[in-house]
């Protein structure tokens, strides 16, 4: 969606001059896309639905929507399935022609700069990564959504706003996605939007191992993207010039994650123990108090029905013992009588 934006506001304001458009189709996209990814951070804090699932499918509908743009609106005369490039204005130097025009000269010059593709976006990404560092070591709100990250609960009873700082992370997140498609865009020949480029694009998917590999810190995220960005460029040039197959680099991505993914291991490890222990521990308890419950209901249950079936002959023997003694007294009085008369 970054990339989509910012090739509609270069194509619309070609006539503009290249310090006012350059600078507008960065904030458009990066706008476009903290929207984008606002959608999910509200499904996800105030509908409980999983980012993994909505990022998901709303990179699908982004995908129908430019491709939908792609070959309608902006379609590219004679083309099936491409725009027109950007005007010259609207697209970023490379480096090295950006150093030949400012400091090269009264510095050295680079010769042949034609062979160094890197462009003047790498400054953006770097600027961005410095304020990601920023955010997240050095003020209030970087503090809060770590918190939230490590412990959800603490958070809340802390009194840390978790569905907006939900909604503003996905949001910052969705906004540096903006940024890396319009850099892609403005910076990489032939500088116009291809409806396939994006379904066979895999850097948001790069960019999951870097932040993983990264341990979502900034100089991790760092060295993270200069080692995948390297074994993805590298991997072409290897398959070309050393015959090795451009597969590799992704038997190596993966390695990388798996190794990631053991570090978790041991923490899994001890909360399955844990588990595991309490149990262990727990059955038994928990089978004699069953057993103790079941046998006080039952040996009540017995003696109340006990007591129901003798309470007939216990009502019975009172009365009975009492005719008897009713009996019996006045034959007591009788033969008193008759002792006395004697």
């Amino acid at each position: 969606m970054g990339a989509m934006t910012a090739g509609i506001i270069g194509f619309e304001a070609s006539k503009w001059p290249g310090w006012i458009l350059v600078p507008t189709m960065i904030l458009g996209s990066m706008l476009v896309g903290a929207i984008w990814g606002g959608i999910v951070g509200l499904l996800k804090a105030w509908r409980g639905a999983h980012e993994v699932v909505t990022t998901i499918m709303l990179n699908w509908i982004a995908f129908y929507f430019t491709d939908f743009l792609i070959t309608g609106p902006f379609n590219a005369p004679h083309q099936a399935n491409q725009t027109d490039s950007l005007p010259p204005q609207a697209t970023l130097p490379h480096i090295a022609d950006f150093y030949n025009q400012t400091l090269g000269t009264f510095l050295p010059r680079i010769d042949q700069p034609t062979q160094y593709l890197v462009d003047v976006g790498l400054f953006f990404a770097l600027l961005a990564l410095v304020i990601y560092w920023f955010i997240t070591a050095r003020t209030t709100f970087g503090y809060e959504i770590r918190v939230i990250g490590q412990n959800p609960k603490a958070a809340k009873y802390a009194g840390i706003p978790i569905k907006w700082n939900i909604f503003a992370v996905m949001a910052i997140a969705g906004a540096f996605a903006g940024l890396a498609g319009a850099l892609r865009l403005m910076g990489q020949f032939p500088y116009q939007l291809i409806g396939t480029t994006f379904s066979l694009d895999p850097t948001g998917f790069d960019a999951i191992g870097v932040a993983l590999l990264g341990q979502t810190t900034a100089i991790g995220v760092l060295f993270g993207a200069l080692l995948f960005g390297g074994l993805r460029q590298g991997g072409t040039i290897m398959q070309l010039n050393a015959n090795v197959p451009g597969d590799l680099v992704y038997i190596i991505q993966a390695l990388v994650l798996f190794s990631i993914a053991a570090e978790f291991l041991p923490a899994i490890q001890r909360v399955w123990s844990k588990r595991y222990t309490f149990q262990r521990r727990t059955a038994p308890a928990l089978a004699s108090v069953n057993a103790t419950i079941t046998g006080i209901s039952e040996n009540g249950t017995t003696q109340h029905a006990q007591r129901g079936a003798e309470s007939p002959e216990i009502l019975n023997g009172d009365s009975d013992s009492e005719g008897a003694s009713t009996m019996a007294h006045p034959s007591s009085e009788g033969s008193s009588s008759q002792i006395e008369e004697d």
